[in-house]
């Protein structure tokens, strides 16, 4: 089930490419719309993303690329990659899907512009996981992926937020593929569990 706040985003967005007269509603469309999202703001800024730079790139790149519908007036088809996206959103947590899920369902997308955009920013994946799941932002300096992580407190905030994860599953608010997510995307080795 996709959150309210999520559902009003998305209708908004949709509603935004048909005014627009796009043939496409594409992934880019989505994270887009997603800036319109309060929680998924609060995890860019905090990853200390530059929200109006993103939106600005990535309104010029439907603007320029995305076809528009001649003749006959009809909704966006949605693209492969977005129905996509969305899909791995809903199993991350088919109770409440919100923009967090749907953030961390884009970068499966890897061939698509928005994923581009956010990379440029120095976001990643793992970024988003570990603000959803673990509360943590990247130390201060590593706004820009360098591609390894080096920082002893990096590391040290990573080891320490398993006590808080053990917290999330024993209160059931952490999903199955979360939790599996958290041990796979995982640099940290801890004791005895693989």
């Amino acid at each position: 089930m996709i959150s309210q706040e999520l559902r009003a985003c998305l209708m908004t967005a949709m509603i935004s490419a048909k005014v627009s007269r796009h043939e496409f509603f594409t992934v880019e469309h989505l994270l887009l719309a997603l800036l319109e999202d309060s929680r998924t703001v609060e995890i860019l800024q905090a990853c200390s993303i530059d929200i109006d730079k993103l939106k600005i790139s990535l309104s010029e790149f439907i603007n320029a690329v995305t076809p528009l519908v001649t003749g006959v007036d009809s909704d966006p088809r949605q693209s492969l990659g977005c129905f996509r996206s969305i899909q791995r959103a809903k199993q991350y947590n088919p109770l409440s899907t919100t923009g967090a899920h749907l953030l961390v369902g884009i970068f499966g997308e890897r061939d698509s512009q928005a994923v581009d955009f956010l990379t440029q920013e120095g976001l990643t994946r793992q970024d988003v996981i570990d603000f959803v799941v673990r509360g943590m932002t990247k130390p201060s300096g590593q706004n820009k992926s360098t591609g390894q992580e080096e920082n002893f407190f990096y590391y040290r905030a990573k080891a320490s937020s398993l006590n808080r994860l053990y917290e999330l599953v024993e209160k059931n608010q952490l999903t199955r593929l979360e939790l599996e997510e958290f041990f796979k995307d995982s640099t940290v080795e801890f004791p005895g569990i693989k």
